[in-house]
């Protein structure tokens, strides 16, 4: 009977159901510290430098050229050009007019952009991208602090200016953490007038090849050292060190999970071992060896690892979703994609178990020194 098939796993279960609620503060731990770690390991993929600019910034680009009024990219955008593309293959280049304008008692970004390059729009969530030079689409950070939804009017200023226009959808962006909006350049022309192209002109280029972009930057510096000129991978260091707290993020919370489960696990085995050690005599006296005695302690341990993990995977799989955006909503954020590097969750969950397994047979070590006779004296 000893050697049949799964023997020693269904004695194991029998002697965890048998006392079930001695293991359910252990469950509870792991399926706390597993939540948590699942968490953290999916800041890892969400916040990193290139996601925040290519899918948070609410534009593709890989190069900014800003000019600060018309004169100066009338007289330098031709010459500029031609040295970007001269460069590198440019995929795709247009005009962005950037603006601070008031609306909602508040000061709020604005993305222009004409008609015909409205459609590059890459982080709408909700609604439409406005077309319509009464429409626009709002920020759902800000729409969401002021309790506006798609449909509503509201009405922005610029100096002594003020136009009402529609929210047509909603759409999310870490510039200007959120707080921002969206229209074409006929929009903008009802709040500014035709003054708008007088001032801050914007190209944005996204290049066939993201890696060469800081040397497009250094040969137009070159040629022009007073031009305002920006790369993604520049601007992606300034949210570095925002991305390498979150990298460090799930380390400590598995160094805390490894802490909690040698505690709890150690716990737990010494109680259910100095409860068991009389049954486990009698094993011991009517021929189970040591060896097996110990792996159908500790095996227990390992199912009771296991149903906390699945326990945590199944909370994080409800719960991750609004907890993440509420955590990003510091950003500007407000709906993001939960995403967990798979290879690392099945090591830290393969590592937990283990932990918890080789404690508790590390205290069946017990086993070999336990007498019947002193069990059955109660010496």
């Amino acid at each position: 009977k000893l050697t049949k098939p799964f023997f020693r796993l269904r004695l194991s279960l029998k002697q965890l159901t048998s006392s079930a609620r001695t293991y359910l503060g252990s469950v509870f731990v792991i399926t706390l510290l597993f939540f948590f770690l699942l968490v953290g390991l999916s800041t890892t993929t969400l916040l990193t430098p290139d996601q925040m600019m290519e899918k948070y910034w609410g534009f593709d680009w890989d190069v900014i050229v800003a000019y600060r009024d018309k004169s100066e990219y009338e007289k330098f955008h031709n010459e500029v050009d031609k040295i970007v593309r001269d460069e590198t293959k440019v995929d795709d280049s247009y005009v962005v007019y950037q603006y601070t304008i008031n609306g909602l008692d508040q000061n709020i970004g604005t993305f222009a952009l004409e008609e015909k390059y409205i459609d590059r729009m890459i982080s709408l969530i909700a609604g439409n991208i406005p077309r319509a030079a009464d429409e626009l689409a709002i920020g759902k950070i800000l729409a969401d602090a002021n309790n506006l939804k798609i449909g509503d009017e509201i009405e922005l200023s610029y100096g002594e200016q003020k136009a009402k226009y529609k929210i047509s959808g909603l759409f999310q962006t870490i510039n200007n953490i959120g707080r921002c909006v969206t229209f074409t350049t006929p929009a903008l022309e009802r709040l500014m007038g035709e003054a708008y192209a007088d001032d801050l002109t914007q190209i944005y280029y996204v290049l066939e090849d993201q890696s060469v972009c800081e040397a497009v930057v250094e040969k137009v510096n070159e040629a022009y050292p007073d031009l305002n000129i920006i790369s993604v991978i520049e601007t992606w260091k300034s949210y570095g060190m925002m991305s390498d707290a979150f990298n460090i993020l799930p380390v400590i919370i598995f160094g805390f999970a490894v802490v909690f489960i040698i505690i709890s696990s150690l716990q737990l085995a010494e109680k259910v071992f100095n409860r068991e050690q009389i049954d486990f005599g009698i094993m011991k006296a009517v021929g189970f060896r040591n060896g097996v005695s110990r792996q159908i302690f500790s095996l227990r341990f390992v199912i009771v690892s296991v149903v906390g993990l699945i326990l945590g995977a199944v909370v994080f799989h409800f719960v991750a979703g609004p907890l993440l955006n509420t955590l990003v909503g510091f950003m500007g954020l407000s709906q993001v994609p939960v995403q967990v590097p798979v290879a690392q969750v099945l090591i830290s969950a393969l590592a937990m178990s283990l932990i918890f397994w080789l404690v508790a047979y590390f205290t069946s070590r017990k086993i070999k020194r336990l007498k019947v006779r002193d069990l059955v004296t109660g010496t």
